[in-house]
Order: C-alpha cells, then sequence, then structure tokens
C-alpha cells in the first residue's frame, strides 16, 4: 500500500514538473504579422516594414525604466527613419474599468 502512494505521489511530481516548466511560445512574425502569444496580441506594421527584438541603440538611453522592462518589439521602415516600439504588460483590470474621457466640443463640426 505505501509503495503505491508513492509511486502515485512521484507520478504526481512529474507531471506537475512538466506542466509547471511548459514555456510560452516566443514572439514571432507569421505572413507579415508580429504575433506575442504571451500577452495575447498582434500588430500589422505596415507593408515592408521589418522587426526586430531588440532595442535600437539611440531610443534605449531615453527610453524610461518601465518601457525597457515591457519592451516587447521594435518595427522599423526600410530607411530606418521611422519606428514603432511595442511595450506592453498585464493589467488585472477589466475593460470596463477603463474610462473614456468625454470631451464636449463647442465646435459645429
Amino acid at each position: 500500500m505505501m509503495t503505491a502512494i508513492k509511486h502515485i505521489c512521484m507520478w504526481l511530481s512529474g507531471v506537475s514538473l512538466i506542466i509547471g516548466c511548459a514555456g510560452v511560445e516566443p514572439d514571432r512574425v507569421e505572413s507579415g504579422v508580429y504575433v506575442n502569444p504571451a500577452y495575447e496580441f498582434s500588430i500589422r506594421p505596415p507593408l515592408g516594414w521589418e522587426w526586430s527584438a531588440e532595442i535600437p541603440e539611440f531610443l534605449k538611453k531615453n527610453m524610461s525604466y518601465s518601457k525597457r522592462k515591457n519592451f516587447k518589439a521594435t518595427f522599423f521602415d526600410a530607411t530606418c527613419k521611422r519606428f514603432i516600439l511595442v511595450s506592453a504588460e498585464r493589467t488585472t483590470a477589466d475593460w470596463m474599468s477603463f474610462k473614456m474621457l468625454n470631451v464636449e466640443s463647442e465646435s459645429p463640426i
């Protein structure tokens, strides 16, 4: 009886170890779309733009610590004059907790 319990405990430990070590897929580009499985979002950059998992050096010195820490990707055009930086973090807030500003304009347009 004790041997059976020991085997069950060892089996459960092994399963826990395997499940606990299962990682999230790395970021990738599929058909021109950047996919981030860890944060469950995707971005379609403009046609012809490239992506990198590195922060350009000239931008790194001007970025806040939180932006560098949460950095996910850089998109850049062929001339390297235009950039899109992606920085993301999870929040426990639901969508409804974000408030939209209701700005009333006096303009008739």
